[in-house]
C-alpha cells in the first residue's frame, strides 16, 4: 500500500499519537496526508496571553493564519484572569466558526460591555460549553446567560458558573424551564444557582413539567429555603444517572419532611436509573442528612457508587447514627464504592463506631473520619467483598477477639493516612488479608514494644506477598506516646534526659525468608543473621540541607556500614546503656543527623518489618529510594524525624563544642 493509499480515518487516529513537530512532516510527506494531519493539528487551539488574542484578532487577513485554518478548529481553550473584551470574543467566533468546545474559566471573559457584541450564533454548532459568566448585576447576568444558551442549541454539557453566591442570579422556576427549552439536547449540566421561592402557580406548573429524559448527569449548588423546590427536580430530572447535590446552607428538616414526602408520593420511584451519587452539605447537631435522603427513597436506585462529604460542627453521634450510617443503609443494596469524608469537628466520638453490615458487594471503600475510631476486623468482617481499602482516621484498632477465629479476606489494596498504628494491627493485616499485594502506609507513625536486648521494635507481616510497598513518611516509636518536644513542650531541666521509649526510632528492618517460614516467636539477632535464606538492604533516611522541607533524603547503606550496625545491634544493651550515660541533654535533643553521622541513630534501636515476596518497594523521606526486587528482601532504615525547631547553626556549635554524642568515638562497635 502506498502512502497515498492509508484511509483518512486511519491517518487522523495516527495524528493524535503525534507530536506537533512530527505532525508537521507528515503534512509535507505528500498532498494526500496534509489535510488530515492538518485537521489534528488544529484541533485544539490553547490562549493563555493577550499577545495570543492579538495574533488571532489581527486584521491582516492575508497573514492571519487562524482566519485560514480557523474552520478546523474544534476546541478553544482561554486562561484564567485573561478578561478577553466582547470585541475580541467578537472576532474570535468569527474566525473559529466550526467550534464544538469553548471553555472560558474564572475571569477569562471581560465585564466591559459583555453580551454587547459577540454574536453566539456563530457558534450554534456547540457540543460543550464550560464558562464563567462575568460578575455584572443580578438581573442582567441572569438575562445574559439565558441569551447565550438561546443560540446554542446542539449543546450537550454545560458547566455554568457566575460567581459566588453573593453574586449570582436568583433563578425562578420558569428560568429554569425556560434554560431547558433553549438546550433540548442536553446531556449533562453543572451549575451554581441561588433559587427563589415558589408562588402558588409554580407549583402546578412543577407538576406539569416535562422530563428532561435527555439529561442523565446533574452537578448542582445549591442555596434555596423553600424546599417544595426538591419535588421539582425529582419530576424534571427523573432519567438521571449521575448525580451530584452541593447544599450550601442547613436544612431545618422538620419544616418540611410531611410535605415534601406527601408530594412526592405520587413520583414513585425518585430517580429510578440512578447509580451514581456525590452528597456535600454543612452539619449541624440539627441537621439529619439521612433523613433528608429518606425522603427522596433513594434506596429503590440501583446506586453503586456513593460519595459523601460532611463539613461544619458536630456533636458526633448525631452525625455519625443518623448521617453517615443512615446514608450509606439507603443505598447499601446495590453499593460498590463508597468514599466518605467526615471533615467535622465532633464531639463525643468516641462511643460511636461505622458500620457496614449492609454492604454485600461493596468493592471499595474511603473513609476520612479522623475523629471517629474504626476496628478493622468489624469492617473486614462486614464486608467480604472488599478488594481495596483506603483509610485516613486517628487510630485503627482490632477487637480484642480479633485473634481468636480468623477466617481470611479477599483485600489487595490497603492505603494508611495520617494515621497512628500499633505494631498489632499490621499483623493481623497480614494474617487476615492473604492476597494483599499492595500497601502503602503515608504520614503513620506506628508503635509498639521494643527489646531490651536487642533494641528490637518487631512488625510481622510474614503473610504478605506485595508487588508494591510503599513507605511514605513513616515514623516508628517505642510506645504511642511521642517524645514531648513534637508538642512543644520542651524539659526546663538542663540535665534532663528523655526517655528513650519516647523517641523515635532510627533504623527500619523489613525481612522475609525464602523458605516462606511463619515462625510466630521473634528471632534472635544474632540467629537471624546467621540465616543464608535472607537478604538485606539498609536504607537511612538523615538530614540533607540541600533538599525542600523537610530537608530529608534516603540513601541505601554500604555493606561496611551494615557490618558495623549488625555488630552494634548484637551487644545492643550493653553498648546502649553505655552510649545513653555519656549522652548530653543537647546529643537527646538532635532529632536528625548528617549523611555521615548515620552510627548515632544506633542508640535508638532498630524495627524489623518482616514480610514476604516484594516485587517493588519505595521509600520515601523528601526523596525516596525505589527498587526493583527480582527475590524476596530485607530493607532496612534509619528513619529519622526533624524537630523544626533545632537549625543547623545549633548543630555546627556542637559540633565545634565536641560534645555530641553522634561523633564516631561515642558509639563502639
Amino acid at each position: 500500500m502506498l502512502a497515498y493509499d492509508i484511509p483518512f480515518e486511519i491517518l487522523s487516529k495516527i495524528a493524535i499519537l503525534l507530536s506537533v513537530k512530527d505532525k508537521i512532516q507528515c503534512i509535507l510527506t505528500c498532498k494526500a496526508w496534509q489535510s488530515p494531519f492538518q485537521d489534528v493539528l488544529w484541533d485544539t487551539i490553547s490562549v493563555f496571553s493577550k499577545e495570543k488574542v492579538r495574533e488571532i484578532c489581527d486584521s491582516d487577513i492575508k497573514a492571519n493564519i487562524y482566519k485560514q485554518n480557523g474552520g478546523r478548529v474544534k476546541l478553544l481553550i482561554f486562561g484564567r484572569r485573561l478578561r478577553v473584551s466582547d470585541q475580541d470574543l467578537n472576532t474570535i467566533q468569527h474566525r473559529f466558526k466550526n467550534l464544538q468546545s469553548f471553555c472560558a474559566p474564572d475571569s477569562s471573559l471581560s465585564s466591559t460591555e459583555f453580551g454587547k457584541i459577540a454574536d453566539w450564533k456563530l457558534w450554534n454548532s456547540l457540543k460543550e460549553l464550560d464558562i464563567f459568566i462575568p460578575v455584572l448585576d443580578k438581573v442582567r447576568s441572569l438575562k445574559e446567560s439565558l441569551k447565550i444558551l438561546s443560540n446554542l442549541p446542539s449543546l450537550r454539557r454545560l458547566h455554568f458558573t457566575d460567581g459566588g453566591f453573593e453574586d449570582s442570579p436568583i433563578y425562578t422556576l420558569r428560568d429554569i424551564e425556560a434554560l431547558h427549552t433553549h438546550l433540548p439536547k442536553l446531556e449533562s449540566l453543572s451549575i451554581q444557582m441561588v433559587l427563589a421561592p415558589l408562588e402558588p402557580e409554580d407549583i402546578q406548573l412543577a407538576k406539569n413539567t416535562i422530563p428532561a429524559n435527555t439529561l442523565t448527569v446533574l452537578e448542582i449548588k445549591l442555596e434555596f429555603k423553600d424546599y417544595r423546590w426538591l419535588y421539582y427536580f425529582a419530576r424534571k430530572y427523573y432519567n438521571l444517572r449521575t448525580l451530584s447535590w452541593d447544599s450550601m446552607h442547613d436544612m431545618d428538616i422538620d419544616d418540611f419532611k410531611d410535605s415534601l414526602s406527601h408530594m412526592l408520593s405520587d413520583i414513585s420511584p425518585v430517580f429510578p436509573h440512578l447509580n451514581s451519587i456525590t452528597v456535600s452539605s454543612i452539619c449541624c447537631s440539627e441537621q439529619k442528612q439521612a433523613t433528608f435522603w429518606r425522603i427522596f427513597d433513594i434506596s429503590k436506585s440501583t446506586i453503586k457508587d456513593a460519595r459523601f462529604l460532611f463539613t461544619g460542627v458536630n456533636d458526633g453521634k448525631v452525625l455519625l447514627e443518623e448521617d453517615v450510617k443512615g446514608c450509606i443503609e439507603l443505598c447499601s443494596r446495590t453499593l460498590e464504592k463508597l468514599s466518605v469524608t467526615c471533615d467535622v469537628y465532633a464531639y463525643n466520638s468516641d462511643t460511636i463506631s461505622l458500620s457496614f453490615n449492609t454492604c454485600p458487594r461493596l468493592v471499595e471503600l474511603y473513609l476520612d473520619v479522623r475523629f471517629l475510631p474504626i476496628e478493622l476486623d468489624t469492617l473486614l468482617d462486614q464486608c467480604m467483598s472488599l478488594k481495596s481499602i483506603k483509610l485516613s482516621v486517628d487510630s485503627p484498632s482490632v477487637s480484642p477477639s480479633a485473634f481468636n477465629d480468623i477466617m481470611t479476606h479477599g483485600v489487595g489494596f490497603i492505603e494508611l493516612i495520617t494515621s497512628k498504628l500499633d505494631t498489632s494491627i499490621l499483623k493481623y493485616i497480614s494474617f487476615r488479608c492473604r492476597k494483599l499485594y499492595h500497601m502503602r502506609l503515608c504520614d503513620v507513625l506506628v508503635y509498639g514494644p521494643i527489646s531490651q536486648e536487642t533494641g528490637n521494635i518487631y512488625i510481622d507481616m510474614s503473610h504478605t506477598h506485595f508487588e508494591f510497598l510503599h513507605l511514605d513518611q513513616v515514623h516508628f516509636y517505642p510506645s504511642n506516646k511521642p517524645y514531648c518536644m513534637m508538642n512543644g513542650n520542651k524539659p526546663q531541666d538542663k540535665n534532663y534526659l528523655p526517655d528513650m521509649r519516647t523517641i523515635p526510632v532510627r533504623i527500619l528492618e523489613i525481612c522475609q525468608q525464602k523458605n516462606g517460614g511463619h515462625d510466630k516467636m521473634t528471632p534472635s539477632i544474632k540467629d537471624k543473621y546467621k540465616q543464608p535464606s535472607i537478604e538485606s538492604i539498609w536504607l537511612h533516611t538523615y538530614h540533607c540541607p540541600e533538599a525542600f522541607y523537610p530537608w530529608k533524603s534516603v540513601r541505601v547503606l554500604k555493606k561496611r556500614e551494615v557490618k558495623m550496625a549488625k555488630r552494634y545491634f548484637c551487644g545492643f544493651q550493653r553498648k546502649s546503656t553505655r552510649d545513653y550515660v555519656n549522652m548530653t541533654r543537647e546529643n537527646a535533643m538532635i532529632e536528625m543527623v548528617l549523611r555521615h553521622e548515620w552510627k548515632s541513630n544506633l542508640l535508638r534501636g532498630y524495627v524489623t518489618f518482616r514480610c514476604g515476596d516484594i516485587k517493588k518497594y519505595r521509600v520515601t523521606g523528601h526523596t525516596s529510594v525505589k527498587v526493583d526486587c527480582g527475590c524476596q528482601l530485607l530493607i532496612a532504615f534509619g528513619y529519622i524525624q526533624r524537630i523544626l525547631s533545632m537549625s543547623l547553626g545549633i548543630l555546627k556549635k556542637l559540633r565545634l563544642s565536641q560534645k555530641i554524642f553522634y561523633q564516631e568515638p561515642s558509639v563502639c562497635l
